[in-house]
C-alpha cells in the first residue's frame, strides 16, 4: 500500500520504507487530483484553476507536462492498478488503487470523540506548507480550522472529565496553531487554576496581553480580565459550582477527582437544555426548571451544559443557595458577584449598576458610583428588579449568557419573585436560566411549584424532571469506571439495587469501594441507604479529620476555614491535616473565595456529618460560632441572619433577637418581605427587653401594611399598643396611632380615621417632641383632602408647616406646599396653588430628584386642571426625565400616563399613543394592574376621539373590569364616569344612565362627593337626551351645586353642564331658569374664555333659550356665532385627525353632543323641540 502524507512534512511510504517524492513543482497537482479522486476533472477546468495567470495553451501544456512527471515519479507496484487515470478530455486520480492518504484519515478520524486524539496526533500541519496556490488556500484553511475544532472539543471533553492536564496539553497544542485564540486562552488558564497551579493561570494572560499588544495593538477581552482578577484574587470562577482557587493538589484528590462518574443515562435531558440554549442564542430566552432528588445529579446536568456552552463561546454565571438562605437573593447575587469584574461601563450602564448597589454595595467603591436617591418602597423594589434585569441583559448582548442557579428549593420567596420577573423579562433576550430543586423539598404549595405552573402555562419555560439511573446506565457506568474490579454486569446489578438509580448514592457507593481497596474490607458489608454509605466513609477519617467535619458542618454547607479553625482552637497545622484528608477523600471542595473558602461535596454529606454530633456538643458549637463570626466581622447587616441563627441554635435567645432585627430590617430594605416577616417575628418571640421586641413588631407591620394583609396587622399593631402602655411611652403610643391612622386611609374608613387622628392629637402635646403634633396635622390634611374639605385641609397644612418650619424639616415642608397647593386647585385657585409650589420649589433641596418628582407632579395637575394642557404635557415631561434618572419606574409610568392624557387633550395623537404604550409596558412589567387599567381608560378616551365608539367602549369596559377584580372603588367609579361621559356625547343614552347610577352607587359607598357630583351630572346628561327632564333638571343642578360646595369651581366641565342644565330647564318647560343658567354658562365663558375648548355649547343654549323667549333676531345671532365656533372647532379636529382617523370621523363628530341639533338649526332651520316655547311641556328625545 503506497502510504502519502500530505500534512506538514510531505512524504510517501510503502511497505514501511519512504519513497523518493516526486518533483516540488508537481505537489499541487497531486493534491488537487487526491482531493478530488471521486470524479474525474475536466483537462479544460484543471488546467486553470492550477496555472490561472497562463493563457489556455500554454497551461494544457504545462498540465500534459507535469501529468507526465508525476507519473513518472510515482513507484510501479506490482498487480496495482495505474496511479492515474487519464483521457485527451479528463484526468483522475485512481479511486481504486491501493493507497491511504492522512488527510482522508484525518477527517475520518474526526468524526468521532473517542478517536479525535488520534485525528490530533495523526495532524502534521499545514496542508502542502510552502504552496500558495489560490485553490489550495480554502482546503489549507477548511483542514486547520478543523484541527483546531478537534482540539477545542478535547479541552472542553478533558475539562469535563477533571482531567485538568490533558486539557492543558490540548489547549497548548490549539495555541501553538491559533496564537489569538482567546476563548481557549481563557480555558488554558482556567485549567491551570482548577488544577491549582494559580502562578501558571496568570503567567498565560501576561503572555497573551504581550501578544495582543504586540500583533494587535488591544487589549484583551473583558471576560478575559475578569478571568484574571478572579485568579488573582484567588476568587471562585464564575459559572462553575465546583471550582476554586488555587491551591496544592495532592495525588490522591487527583485520582479521586478522575474518577468522577461518566455522563450517562441524561441524553434525553440534555439534549432538551442544549435545544433551550439555542434558542436562547438566537434572542429567546427561557427560564429552564430542573428538579430531582436529592442526588439525582441536577448539578452534573448544569454542569455539562456549563461545560458545552463554555466552549462555544457563551457566558457563564453561577450561583447557589445555602440551607437557609443566607441572605436574600443569595444565588442571583452569588453568580454576580463572581462576575463583578464584568459588571463595568460600557459593557453595564452605570444607571443599571447604581439600581443594584443594595446587594453588591462593593461596586460603589470599585466603580465609583452613588446610591440612587430613595423612593416608596414598593417602587425602590421594582427598580432594584429591573436593574438586575438590565444588568443581565447587557451582559448578553456581546455573548448569549448562560445563568445557573441551584438549589432554590431554600430560596426565600423573595428569590423566586425575582425569578419570575426575570423570566417575562428575558422572553426576547439571548439569555437562558437554568433553576434548580429538590422535588422533595419543594412542597405542594412552594412559591417554586407556582411560577412552575405558572410559566408552563404560559410558554415562557421548561421544566426537567431527573429520574433515577436505569439499570442499563449503571452498567455503562461500571464498564467505564477504572476504579470498579470484577464483572461488571454483577457489580451493576448490586449498585443499582442498593443505590435505586441515585447519581449520588452511586457515586459514594463506587467511591466507598475504590477507598476500601488495599484494606480489610471484609467486616464491612454493603451499607444501606447513602446516609449509611457517608457515615462508613466519615469512619475512615482519623479521629482529628472527623472533628473538624462537625465543625465545619455547624458553620453550613460552606464554611470559611479560618472560622472553622477559630472554633475548633486548633493550631495551623493541625487543620490543614486534617484539611487535607477531607479533601483527599473528597468529602469537601475547595472554593477559592474569601468567606467561603470550602463547602462539602454534597449538601447530604453535611447534613449527616451534622446529624451525627451529639445535641449538646451541636450546641455549644453552634454558639462558640456565633461569638467568633461576631468577632471577626462587626457591624456587617449581611451577616446578621448567621449570627442570629447561631446564637438561636447556640440557646442564647438574648444575643440572638437583636441580630434576628437587623437581618429583618436588612431583609426589608431589600424587599425580601417574607425573610423579613420571619425575622421579626423570631425576633419579638426571643427578646425579653420590651423595646426590641416593639421595633422586631413594627418592622413585621409596615410589611403587613404594604402588603395588605390586615388581620396580621391589626394584631400586630395591638402587640405594639400593649407594649407602649406598659412602657407609659408617649413616643411609642403615637407610632401605633400612626400606623392605624394609614391602616385606616387605605382600608377608606374615614370615621376611624378621623378618630385616631383626634386621639394622636392628644397624645402628641405630651410627646416629648412637637414632630408628633405636626405629623397628627399632617395626617388631618390628607383626611380633610379626601374628604373635599379644603379650606379645613389648608387650614391644618399652615399650622403643619409653621411646626415643621421650627423643626428645620426641608422634605416635609415641601410636602406640606404640595399639599395646600393641591387643595386650592381642587378649589380653582390655581395662581395660589403655582405660588405655593414655587415655594416648595425653592425650598427643596436642588440635588433631591425625588422631592423634585413631587413638586413637578402637583404642579403638572394644577395646570392640567386650569386647562393649560400644553404647560401640563411640558411638565409631565419635565417629571419623566426625573423618574429616569432616579430609576422610579412606576413614577416614570404614572408620568407617561398624565403626558399621554394631555396630549390626547392637545390632539398630539401619535405622542398620545406612544406615551400610552410605553406606560402599558412599564405597569405590565410591574404586574401593577391598576395602572393597566388607567392606561386602558385613557387609550379608551383617545379611540373616543378617533371616532372609534365601540374600541373605546370595550376598553373602557375592560379598565372596570379590571378594577372590579381589584375591588379598587375609586377605580370603578372613575370607570363608570368616564363610560358614562362617552356614551352621553355619543347619544348613547341608556347605557350612559347604567354606567352613570352605578359610579353614583359607588360614590356614596365610598361617602365621595367629588365622585358624586361628577356621577349626578353624567346622570343628569343621560336623563336629558332620554327625555326625562324632571329628573335631568335635578341630578344637574344636584352635581353643579355639590361641585360648588366643594369650591371646585372654574374647571372646564363646568360650562358644560351648565349648557346641559340650560337645555334641561328648557326641556322642562323652565324658560327662566333655562335663562339664568345659560347666562351663568356665558359669564364663565367670558371669565375663561382661553381654556374653554367648546365655546359652541355655550352660545347654542344662548340661542335656544332666545328662541323659546320668542326672541327670533337674538336667537339668530347666537346661533351663527355658535356655528362659527363649531367651524372653527371642526376645522382644527379636521387637521389634527386627518392623519389618524378613517373617513367616517366627521359624521362622527358632526353626531356628537349638541352638534346635530346645532347643524340642523344652522343649515335646515330646524329648531329642536326644547327650543320651541309652545313645546316646552312637551318631553322630548334627542
Amino acid at each position: 500500500m503506497l502510504r502519502i502524507y500530505l500534512l506538514g512534512d510531505i512524504h510517501m511510504e510503502a511497505e514501511g520504507s519512504s519513497l523518493k517524492l516526486p518533483l516540488p513543482s508537481t505537489f499541487s497537482l497531486w493534491a488537487y487530483l487526491l482531493l478530488h479522486r471521486h470524479a474525474p476533472v475536466l483537462r479544460d477546468t484543471l488546467a486553470p484553476t492550477l496555472w490561472p495567470d497562463d493563457s489556455e495553451a500554454e497551461a494544457r501544456a504545462k498540465l500534459s507536462r507535469q501529468l507526465y512527471r508525476l507519473r513518472s515519479a510515482l513507484p510501479d507496484m506490482p498487480a496495482n492498478p495505474p496511479w492515474l487515470l487519464t483521457t485527451a478530455t479528463t484526468v483522475q486520480w485512481n479511486p481504486t488503487a491501493d493507497f491511504w492518504l492522512d488527510i482522508v484519515e484525518f477527517e475520518h478520524l474526526s468524526a468521532s470523540l473517542a478517536t479525535i486524539p488520534a485525528a490530533v496526533e495523526g495532524y502534521g500541519g499545514d496542508l502542502l506548507p510552502g504552496v500558495y496556490d489560490d485553490w489550495l488556500l480554502y482546503e489549507r484553511e477548511r483542514l486547520l480550522h478543523l484541527y483546531i475544532a478537534d482540539l477545542e472539543q478535547l479541552v472542553q471533553h478533558y475539562r469535563a472529565e477533571h482531567d485538568y492536564r490533558k486539557a492543558i496539553e490540548y489547549a497548548r497544542r490549539l495555541l501553538n496553531a491559533d496564537p489569538l485564540h482567546e476563548p481557549i486562552v481563557r480555558q488554558l488558564m482556567t485549567a491551570h487554576y482548577q488544577l491549582g497551579d494559580r502562578a501558571a493561570a496568570l503567567a498565560e494572560y501576561e503572555r497573551f496581553t504581550r501578544l495582543l499588544a504586540t500583533e494587535l495593538d488591544a487589549p484583551p477581552m473583558p471576560e478575559t480580565v475578569a478571568l484574571y482578577e478572579t485568579v488573582a484574587h484567588n476568587l471562585p470562577l464564575p459559572g462553575s459550582p465546583s471550582t476554586g482557587g488555587a491551591r496544592t493538589v495532592s495525588s490522591k484528590e487527583q485520582r479521586v477527582v478522575s474518577q468522577s462518574l461518566p455522563f450517562v443515562g441524561r441524553s434525553l435531558e440534555i439534549t432538551r437544555l442544549e435545544g433551550a440554549w439555542r434558542r436562547a442564542a438566537r434572542g429567546q430566552g427561557e427560564l429552564a426548571l430542573v428538579s430531582g432528588e436529592a442526588g439525582a445529579g441536577k448539578s452534573r446536568l448544569c454542569a455539562e451544559l456549563a461545560t458545552k456552552v463554555e466552549a462555544q463561546g457563551g457566558r457563564l454565571l453561577y450561583g447557589s443557595t445555602s440551607e437557609s438562605e443566607l441572605a436574600p437573593y443569595q444565588a442571583l447575587v452569588s453568580a454576580l458577584r463572581g462576575a463583578v469584574p464584568l459588571l463595568a461601563p460600557p459593557a453595564v450602564e452605570r444607571a443599571s449598576l447604581r439600581a443594584i448597589l443594595p446587594l453588591l454595595p462593593e461596586l460603589a467603591t470599585r466603580l465609583q458610583l452613588a446610591p440612587l436617591p430613595h423612593i416608596e418602597p414598593e417602587r425602590e423594589r421594582e427598580r432594584l428588579y429591573r436593574g438586575l434585569a438590565d444588568c443581565l441583559i447587557q451582559l448578553a448582548q456581546a455573548r448569549p449568557l448562560l445563568l445557573i442557579l441551584e438549589d432554590l428549593h431554600w430560596a426565600g420567596a423573595a428569590m423566586i419573585s425575582l425569578l419570575d420577573f426575570l423570566a417575562h423579562r428575558i422572553t426576547d433576550q439571548p439569555l437562558l436560566m437554568v433553576a434548580t430543586y429538590r422535588e422533595e423539598e419543594a412542597t405542594r404549595r412552594h412559591p417554586l411549584r407556582e411560577l412552575r405552573h405558572q410559566l408552563m402555562q404560559e410558554g415562557h419555560g421548561t421544566h426537567i424532571a431527573l429520574g433515577p439511573l436505569l439499570l442499563d446506565d449503571v452498567t455503562q457506568i461500571i464498564r467505564r469506571s477504572a476504579s470498579t474490579e470484577g464483572e461488571p454486569e454483577v457489580l451493576a446489578r448490586q449498585l443499582y439495587e442498593e443505590s435505586e438509580g441515585n447519581a449520588f448514592f452511586l457515586s459514594e457507593l463506587i467511591t466507598n469501594r475504590s477507598e476500601a481497596v488495599g484494606r480489610d474490607a471484609e467486616g464491612e458489608p454493603l451499607p444501606h441507604g447513602v446516609r449509611s454509605v457517608i457515615v462508613q466513609r466519615l469512619a475512615r477519617l482519623s479521629i482529628n479529620t472527623r472533628l473538624l467535619a462537625e465543625v465545619a458542618s455547624v458553620a453550613g454547607a460552606s464554611f470559611d476555614l479560618e472560622v472553622v479553625r477559630e472554633v475548633a482552637g486548633w493550631s495551623e497545622r493541625q487543620t490543614f491535616d486534617a484539611l487535607n484528608q477531607l479533601l483527599d477523600r473528597s468529602i469537601v471542595r475547595d472554593m477559592g473565595g474569601r468567606g467561603i473558602d470550602y463547602a462539602f461535596a454534597h449538601h447530604l454529606i453535611q447534613e449527616t456529618v451534622y446529624q451525627g454530633i451529639d445535641a449538646g456538643a451541636r450546641t455549644r458549637r453552634h454558639r462558640r460560632l456565633a461569638l467568633v463570626l461576631e468577632e471577626l466581622y462587626p457591624q456587617r447587616e449581611e451577616m446578621a441572619a448567621q449570627l442570629a441563627r447561631h446564637f438561636d441554635l447556640g440557646a442564647d435567645p438574648q444575643s440572638a433577637a437583636p441580630y434576628y432585627l437587623i437581618a429583618a430590617r436588612h431583609a426589608a430594605v431589600l424587599y425580601a418581605y417574607d425573610e423579613a416577616i420571619a425575622a421579626a417575628t423570631r425576633a419579638a418571640a426571643l427578646t425579653e427587653e420590651p423595646r426590641t421586641r416593639f421595633a422586631a413588631l413594627a418592622e413585621a407591620e409596615a410589611i403587613y401594611q404594604r402588603r395588605g394583609e390586615r388581620s396580621e396587622q391589626v394584631a400586630t399593631l395591638v402587640q405594639m399598643a400593649e407594649i407602649a402602655d406598659e412602657l407609659g411611652d408617649d413616643d411609642l403610643a403615637c407610632e401605633v396611632l400612626r400606623r392605624r391612622i394609614e391602616m385606616h386611609s387605605v382600608l377608606g374608613e374615614r370615621e376611624q380615621q378621623a378618630q385616631l387622628i383626634d386621639e394622636l392629637a392628644t397624645h402628641a402635646q405630651s410627646a416629648p417632641s412637637r414632630r408628633w403634633q405636626a405629623t397628627a396635622l399632617q395626617l388631618r390634611v390628607n383626611y380633610l383632602l379626601q374628604l373635599a374639605k379644603y379650606d379645613e385641609a389648608h387650614a391644618a397644612a399652615s399650622q403643619a408647616l409653621s411646626l415643621y418650619q421650627e423643626l428645620d424639616d426641608e422634605v416635609a415642608q415641601v410636602e406640606c406646599h404640595c399639599l395646600i397647593a393641591e387643595g386650592a386647585t381642587f378649589q380653582g385657585r390655581f395662581a395660589e396653588a403655582q405660588q405655593l409650589i414655587a415655594q416648595a420649589h425653592r425650598l427643596a433641596n436642588p440635588n433631591s430628584q425625588v422631592v423634585l418628582s413631587r413638586i413637578l407632579q402637583a404642579s403638572a395637575n394644577n395646570v392640567a386642571r386650569a386647562g393649560d394642557a400644553l404647560a401640563s404635557y411640558q411638565l409631565s415631561l419635565r417629571q419623566l426625565d426625573v423618574c429616569r434618572a432616579i430609576h422610579d419606574y412606576e413614577g416614570e409610568a404614572d408620568a407617561h400616563g398624565l403626558a399621554a392624557r394631555m396630549a390626547t387633550q392637545l390632539t398630539y395623537l401619535k405622542e398620545a399613543f406612544d406615551h400610552l404604550g410605553q406606560a402599558k409596558a412599564i405597569y405590565a412589567r410591574l404586574g401593577k394592574r391598576s395602572g393597566e387599567a388607567s392606561i386602558l381608560m385613557r387609550t379608551g378616551l383617545l379611540l373616543f376621539r378617533l371616532a372609534s365608539y365601540q374600541e373605546c367602549i370595550s376598553s373602557l369596559r375592560h379598565a372596570e373590569a379590571i378594577y372590579e377584580q381589584l375591588a379598587d372603588l375609586r377605580g370603578m367609579v372613575n370607570s363608570a364616569n368616564a363610560y358614562a361621559a362617552i356614551a352621553n356625547d355619543a347619544h348613547d343614552f341608556a347605557a350612559a344612565q347604567a354606567a352613570a347610577e352605578r359610579s353614583l352607587n359607588l360614590a356614596q359607598k365610598m361617602n365621595s362627593q367629588t365622585f358624586m357630583a361628577d356621577a349626578l351630572l353624567n346622570l343628569g346628561v343621560a336623563e336629558f337626551g332620554l327625555g326625562k327632564a324632571n329628573q335631568a333638571v335635578a341630578h344637574l343642578q344636584a352635581g353643579i351645586d355639590l361641585n360648588r360646595q366643594l369650591q371646585d369651581t372654574g374647571n372646564e366641565d363646568e360650562y358644560e353642564k351648565l349648557c346641559y342644565l340650560a337645555a334641561a330647564y328648557l326641556q322642562a318647560g323652565q324658560i327662566e331658569q333655562a335663562t339664568q343658567a345659560s347666562a351663568e354658562a356665558l359669564a364663565l365663558y367670558e371669565a375663561h374664555a382661553e381654556r374653554t375648548s367648546k365655546p359652541h355649547y355655550v352660545f347654542w343654549v344662548l340661542a335656544c333659550t332666545s328662541h323659546a323667549q320668542g326672541k327670533a333676531q337674538q336667537a339668530d345671532d347666537y346661533l351663527k356665532v355658535a356655528y362659527q365656533h363649531f367651524t372653527r372647532w371642526f376645522a382644527d379636529r379636521e387637521q389634527k385627525l386627518a392623519a389618524f382617523a378613517d373617513n367616517d370621523w366627521r359624521e362622527f363628530y358632526r353626531r356628537l353632543a349638541f352638534h346635530p341639533h346645532l347643524i340642523a338649526t344652522y343649515e335646515l332651520g330646524s329648531w329642536p323641540a326644547y327650543a320651541i316655547a309652545l313645546l316646552a311641556q312637551r318631553p322630548y328625545h334627542l
